[in-house]
């Protein structure tokens, strides 16, 4: 930006808008601008077996941070990693659904 042919002598009220209108033409341009997606809420393959395994490890969870014994970490782990099959197995049921339903579209079209 060539600054000296913003200033204009006599008319300060119009050098101050030049220059702030300039510095924000500048900053839209060169900083970086990034749209954030916001989660809005569980995917279409969560289903009633994960939100319950869910609710199973959170609970145990609690438990343990409220009495840290290895009893009540290992019925947390046992819990977690329950919540963590129940999950993927509904994930993987879920693609094999939408396989199914494309290939049978594309053998009907």
């Amino acid at each position: 930006t060539d600054w000296e042919s913003l200033l204009v002598m006599d008319d300060p009220e119009l050098s101050c808008s030049n220059v702030t209108n300039a510095i924000l033409d500048a900053m839209l341009h060169h900083i970086p601008q990034k749209t954030l997606r916001t989660f809005t809420g569980k995917p279409e393959w969560y289903n009633e077996a994960c939100a319950n395994a869910e609710a199973k490890k959170q609970r145990t969870w609690r438990q343990y941070k409220a009495k840290p014994t290895p009893e009540n970490r290992y019925k947390y782990n046992q819990s977690r990693n329950g919540y963590t099959y129940v999950c993927r197995k509904a994930l993987s049921e879920h693609r094999n659904r939408v396989r199914e339903k494309m290939t049978s579209e594309l053998k009907e079209g």
